[in-house]
């Protein structure tokens, strides 16, 4: 009997087993409490895409072509700031010496669009065409023409502003600056560019989408100086718009209307909503053209990620 009592003692031994076991189960359970309340990393998004910045507690993702915005996670509420915030500038309208296109072409991102900047008049007596910020209408042989109209995509605010009007007839005849995102193309007596809009969503204020001053014509008095924002002017590289600023060209030496700026659309608060995914990014090219090409558009797209 003693020898079966002995054999009986593991039982005990198994019972505190049993209670180790207990207490594992235990402490494996409250691991899995405490890793689950971390929420995979907290409430802010991830996303990979463009050229990456930091702008204290924001990423910046600058795209200059297009290209892809991948969300790898979306935020855990976007109307609590936690969403992104945008600049999308498309690119500027070409200034032109013969017939021709020269309209920028549009940027988009997530349904979001800017227009192309509108052409510069060809030639005197001839309009501008119409786009993000209309394009300068040529010097007036026929009494001028007006500039053609900005915003078109109808948008509101507005994308842009229409192009400055031509001159009258007779010698020296003048020209009409491009429209800007936040001008009109200015009036025949100076030819000036019309002034793009400042962003600041890269941590640095800059302006964006300015118009291409119109162009010469002989002993016409005027400062042939483009629109903040990359617009062309007497005083730029070939008079062409600013490649990532969205500018309008300038009219040169032919009695050319300047190229106006490219749609400027933008947020200045980080509410969109997104979700994860892939988004497709257009960045719109500077306006093709005979005379001096508008500058290329960009989409900024900046979220909270600490």
């Amino acid at each position: 009997m003693k020898h079966r009592d002995k054999e009986i003692q593991p039982l005990t031994v198994g019972k505190s087993t049993s209670n180790i076991s207990n207490r594992k189960s235990k402490s494996f359970g409250y691991q899995i409490l405490g890793f689950g309340s971390g929420g995979g990393g907290g409430p802010f998004m991830q996303a990979t895409g463009g050229t990456v910045t930091e702008n204290g507690d924001y990423k910046v993702h600058t795209f200059t072509s297009s290209g892809d915005f991948i969300v790898s996670k979306a935020p855990k509420d976007a109307s609590a700031g936690q969403g992104v915030r945008y600049l999308i500038v498309a690119g500027g309208g070409g200034a032109r010496n013969q017939p021709g296109t020269g309209t920028g072409g549009n940027s988009s991102w997530n349904s979001i669009s800017g227009s192309g900047g509108g052409a510069g008049a060809y030639h005197e007596g001839n309009p501008g065409t119409a786009g993000g910020s209309g394009g300068g209408g040529g010097g007036g042989g026929h009494g001028g023409q007006s500039g053609n109209a900005g915003n078109a995509g109808g948008y509101s605010p507005p994308e842009g502003n229409p192009g400055g009007p031509g001159g009258g007839s007779g010698v020296p005849r003048y020209t009409g600056g491009g429209g800007g995102a936040n001008q009109s193309g200015n009036t025949p007596t100076t030819v000036d560019g019309g002034d793009g809009s400042q962003s600041d969503i890269t941590g640095s204020a800059t302006y964006y989408a300015g118009g291409g001053a119109g162009g010469d014509h002989p002993g016409a008095p005027k400062s042939q100086t483009g629109g903040l924002g990359g617009g062309g002017g007497s005083d730029t590289p070939d008079g062409a718009g600013v490649d990532g600023l969205g500018g309008g060209g300038f009219g040169g030496d032919h009695n050319a209307g300047g190229g106006g700026g490219g749609g400027f659309r933008h947020v200045t608060t980080y509410v969109t909503p997104v979700t994860a995914q892939t988004y497709p990014v257009t960045v719109g090219s500077g306006g093709p053209t005979n005379g001096a090409p508008g500058g290329d558009g960009v989409v900024i797209l900046s979220y909270k990620f600490q």
